[in-house]
């Protein structure tokens, strides 16, 4: 996922809407203001454990505020953007974070944050970028309808390898939904079996459950 975030012309379209200096760019001329390598953190380190973390570029992704706490960096990158006379420029640091929660359990300075619905509606979404971000991260969609949406719904240009960057967080998404079915189904039928001892009438039991509607014989027999 942070390649994909890290990605220029994904974060140009990102910053064109959450940075003022960046309103009246286009997107191409945001990419060549973003200095240099966009760094990534591999390794995540909890605060007070070594740094040891694999970086893309060759800046550092942690930070010390007032030589105390450690601040911990996903995506970091700067912009550089020239004044309109274009005689100085304004150098701009950025931090990007993916979040599940409003509240990381750290302090966070200057912060914009772009909710994306949980049910995956972009119809009732005005903006272009949120519904964007909102396909992207749509576990319900395979990968090439994704893929395609991203492209030619949204006009973002995908190099192969981000391709298949989108087509393995896609695929991660699946395996980790089948392993959760899994799971539950395994519990389910642990505990129906104590009280039905007939595996069709429990098989029929099972599928009755909206989770379960599409579950085979097979499945349900691995745990019976």
């Amino acid at each position: 996922m942070k390649k994909i975030l890290a990605y220029k012309p994904l974060l140009a379209r990102i910053f064109k809407e959450v940075i003022e200096e960046c309103k009246n760019f286009s997107y191409e001329e945001i990419e060549k203001c973003i200095e240099g390598d966009v760094i990534i953190s591999k390794i995540y380190v909890d605060n007070g454990l070594s740094n040891n973390t694999e970086l893309i570029g060759g800046q550092n992704t942690e930070d010390y505020e007032n030589e105390e706490g450690l601040i911990k960096y996903d995506i970091r990158t700067y912009l550089k953007i020239p004044h309109l006379d274009r005689s100085e420029s304004i150098k701009i640091l950025i931090d990007v974070e993916a979040q599940n929660e409003d509240n990381p359990g750290y302090d966070i300075i200057n912060t914009t944050i772009i909710n994306i619905s949980e049910n995956h509606d972009v119809s009732s979404i005005d903006n272009n970028t949120v519904k964007l971000l909102t396909t992207l991260f749509d576990e319900t969609l395979d990968a090439k309808t994704k893929i395609s949406e991203l492209q030619n719904k949204y006009g973002l240009p995908l190099t192969k390898e981000l391709e298949m960057e989108v087509t393995e967080m896609c695929t991660y998404a699946t395996s980790m939904e089948n392993k959760g079915i899994e799971k539950g189904l395994r519990a389910l039928v642990n505990s129906l079996k104590v009280y039905i001892k007939d595996f069709d009438s429990l098989y029929e039991a099972i599928i009755k459950n909206e989770d379960y509607a599409n579950v085979s014989k097979e499945q349900v027999r691995k745990y019976y």
